[in-house]
């Protein structure tokens, strides 16, 4: 995972090439590597001979998905389940944006003001013109809803008062400027207030003046999407505990392929993340895009507190287990265990690697909070 930031200023336009093998929502599938058999009607084997293998099966409306995983100790789990279409486009998408949408939004939003600002300053300088012992050499031109110029119009037989006729009309004119300077400032702040509104509601928000990914709000929206992995697999280990499935879980996520999203997909903005469904669907993700997508089938299963933590260039989860063990991490009184979820090596809950754990040392992290 990189450190993925847009400034509000950039949503202004990104150009992003990448060559993935992924299904988007109203794209037909791109197979390479994972070829799709649209026929198959056997379960896939282990051709590897290790456990580990994925296949999919696509269907009118949905996938039917193989998954064959091995978790730390080198036991071998098997979990087949289904993601309708319909699941996938509803979270393809409610996430990211398209400038033109958000341009569109934005405007919309702001037309009333522009035509309060409009009502305001014509008002304002009718006011002046009744007002003024020269007002009526004054006259309004409208030329269009949202915009009027002020004239000054002086017969031939009164040229003498024109210095003064002239110094009048400057002065409304300056007033009217200053009214319009405010209004226009109220306009940006607006402006900038409502792109943050819009983002907010694509699961997008604002760090620093920089667009990011809302986590939590991603995993909340996903969660019931992946539930139907949990299900699976507990009805296939009904008697285990709490930390071997952890493991277990665990194991499944990091055997997923790493592979880095693009910062868009046909000119919207997704900014390098994959929404858990796809990431089930195409088997593959990014460090946050796994992150999420574990802390969304978790979170499917128990509400115990979860932590999405990132240090550069990585994301890492802490789970508050209550019985913790291995690394763990304080926030707030509560022990968190920490798991790696990237992959490839299967570490057990409760280890991370020398990367994440040389920020931790230092303090240079930050966490989400998700329960």
């Amino acid at each position: 995972m990189r450190s993925v930031f847009l400034s509000l200023g950039a949503v202004l336009g990104l150009i992003a090439a990448a060559v993935l093998i992924v299904w988007i929502p109203g794209q037909s599938i791109k197979e390479e590597i994972i070829p799709v058999q649209e026929k198959q009607e056997k379960k896939p084997e282990d051709l590897s001979g290790n456990g580990r293998f994925f296949r999919k099966i696509e269907r009118p409306e949905k996938f039917e998905l193989f998954y064959g995983w091995r978790d730390y100790r080198g036991n071998k789990y098997t979990a087949d389940f289904s993601i309708s279409k319909r699941v996938l486009t509803d979270a393809f998408n409610e996430f990211g944006y398209r400038q033109d949408e958000c341009d569109a939004y934005v405007e919309d939003h702001l037309a009333g003001l522009r035509e309060e600002m409009i009502a305001h300053l014509k008002k304002l300088t009718l006011a002046e013109m009744s007002g003024s012992p020269y007002g009526h050499y004054f006259y309004l031109e409208e030329k269009a809803k949202e915009e009027f110029n002020l004239r000054l119009s002086i017969p031939g037989s009164e040229r003498n008062k024109y210095k003064e006729i002239k110094t009048e009309f400057v002065r409304i004119t300056q007033k009217i400027a200053v009214e319009q300077e405010l209004y226009f400032k109220k306009i940006e702040a607006e402006k900038e207030n409502l792109a943050r509104e819009f983002l907010e509601s694509r699961l997008l928000r604002f760090v620093d003046n920089k667009i990011s990914i809302q986590y939590k709000l991603c995993v909340e929206k996903n969660s019931p999407r992946v539930a139907v992995v949990l299900d699976t697999i507990r009805k296939s280990h009904p008697e285990i505990s709490l930390n071997e499935f952890l493991a277990i879980i665990l194991g499944f996520v990091q055997e997923i392929r790493y592979g880095l999203p693009p910062m868009e997909v046909d000119g919207k903005k997704i900014l390098e993340f994959w929404v858990p469904p796809l990431v089930l669907v195409n088997y593959l993700g990014d460090c946050d895009s796994k992150g999420v997508t574990f802390a969304a089938m978790w979170t499917a299963f128990k509400k115990y507190p979860l932590l999405l933590i990132k240090v550069p260039q990585h994301l890492f989860v802490g789970i508050a287990v209550p019985s913790f063990y291995g690394e763990t991490l304080s926030v707030n009184g509560l022990r968190y265990s920490l798991c790696e979820v990237t992959g490839p090596n299967r570490l057990p809950p409760g280890v991370i690697t020398p990367y994440s754990r040389s920020f931790l040392n230092i303090g240079r992290y930050r966490y989400e909070l998700i329960h």
